[in-house]
């Protein structure tokens, strides 16, 4: 019982959250208004560029007229950590199949990139972490967390994805009390009113689901297609 007040506490609380206009200190550059990919960034440290590879000096490291790489674009160069004397070159990838992507580069070391990240939203703090956000290879819009370690960036683990999508399921669901689907809360038909809270971060398709009157229980899906077969609204997108 404890359990299922303590989510539906959760629930009520990052609903709130998820409506608030994150990090309002940063400034924002569309990077492709097509698919809504954006970055925030501080802009004390940063310097915009924004043009696509086939369009910068020759001489540039990131220069290319490749077919494959030259609608990439060369965002911004920036500190990730001020305490830190290294900056990074930030290009941005629209995929091979929508598949978006920021490439980050060390300026020290242009040639080669160091890492990458799929998404649609990029925040940069300046404070050694940064944050990203979209529905890119997944079944929502994933929030996640990345801190730098040396040359390459190590996710912050969470104990669950918060998805908050208010939606209808689109077939009948079983909402079980444990993710093992021992013990039955309920079950709902097609049509019905739910907000999907969290996704398991140790199980895929794996969703914690509040019902209309206010039950709470897991359920799991084999399979999440590219269609909303299951869940409005919760379908995989990308390959």
């Amino acid at each position: 019982m404890k359990t299922i007040s303590f989510f539906l506490f959760f629930s009520l609380s990052i609903t709130t959250v998820a409506q608030i206009n994150h990090f309002p200190n940063l400034q924002k550059v569309d990077v492709d208004k097509s698919m809504q990919v954006f970055i925030k960034y501080e802009s004390a440290n940063t310097q915009l560029i924004q043009k696509k590879l086939s369009q910068l000096p020759t001489n540039d490291p990131q220069y290319s007229d490749d077919d494959m790489e030259s609608d990439n674009v060369k965002v911004m160069e920036t500190t990730l950590d001020v305490k830190s004397k290294e900056r990074y070159i930030i290009v941005y990838s629209p995929g091979l199949s929508a598949d978006p992507a920021f490439i980050f580069y060390k300026k020290s070391k242009p040639e080669n990139a160091c890492f990458s990240v799929g998404g649609l939203g990029l925040y940069l703090t300046g404070n050694g972490t940064f944050y990203v956000t979209g529905h890119i290879n997944n079944t929502f819009d994933i929030h996640r967390k990345f801190k730098i370690e040396n040359d390459s960036i190590l996710e912050v683990k969470q104990p669950f994805h918060y998805v908050g999508l208010k939606t209808k399921t689109n077939q009948p669901i079983t909402l079980f009390a444990d993710k093992e689907q021992k013990e039955i809360v309920a079950q709902l038909p097609s049509g019905c009113n739910i907000e999907v809270l969290l996704s398991d971060t140790e199980e895929d398709f794996t969703y914690l689901i509040k019902t209309e009157f206010g039950l709470i229980g897991w359920t799991h899906f084999d399979m999440i297609f590219q269609k909303d077969i299951q869940i409005k609204g919760l379908y995989f997108r990308g390959d």
